[in-house]
């Protein structure tokens, strides 16, 4: 995909992601509320010092439009997850997140891990397409009460790698 380069999140990155995660939208979808820009400062820092966990900022040209992050690198089963995969609004539905999540994909059967498994909720559907597309199916249904005070029905979905 022409112009689309992913590259690990630096502390340059930490006004995106303030806008990306504070956007109506993007809050609606994910259940999450509000967070100040002190509070990716301080997230990115963590990331920083964490061998479990990897994050990648998704850019078109010289403009961020994304963020995606796996945890659980660690492991030692071979399964991590996908903690996070969101694309700004205006670049959604174009093809962007399933491009940059099969490269990332890529990226992590190379490394030698044999499974990730992530976590959707069921009304997201514009994610969950995007997840089947990349060879993800539902392997299980549940209620969870999310970060916003609601409780939401969710699927956990896996793909082999």
């Amino acid at each position: 995909m022409q112009n689309i380069e992913i590259k690990n999140v630096t502390i340059n990155d930490a006004d995106f992601l303030f806008y990306l995660m504070n956007n109506t939208a993007i809050k609606h979808s994910l259940n999450e509320p509000s967070t100040s820009k002190q509070n990716w400062i301080e997230a990115i820092h963590a990331w920083t010092d964490d061998d479990d966990e990897n994050d990648y900022i998704v850019w078109e040209g010289d403009k961020q439009i994304g963020w995606f992050a796996f945890n659980g690198l660690q492991s030692t089963d071979g399964t991590i997850y996908l903690k996070m995969a969101v694309i700004s609004p205006e670049y959604q539905y174009r093809g962007i997140g399933t491009y940059v999540l099969s490269q990332l994909l890529e990226e992590a059967r190379i490394s030698g891990y044999i499974s990730v498994i992530l976590f959707t909720n069921k009304n997201n559907k514009g994610a969950q397409k995007c997840y089947q597309k990349c060879g993800f199916k539902i392997i299980q249904k549940f209620s969870q009460r999310m970060s916003d005070d609601t409780i939401v029905v969710r699927y956990k979905m896996q793909r082999n790698l």
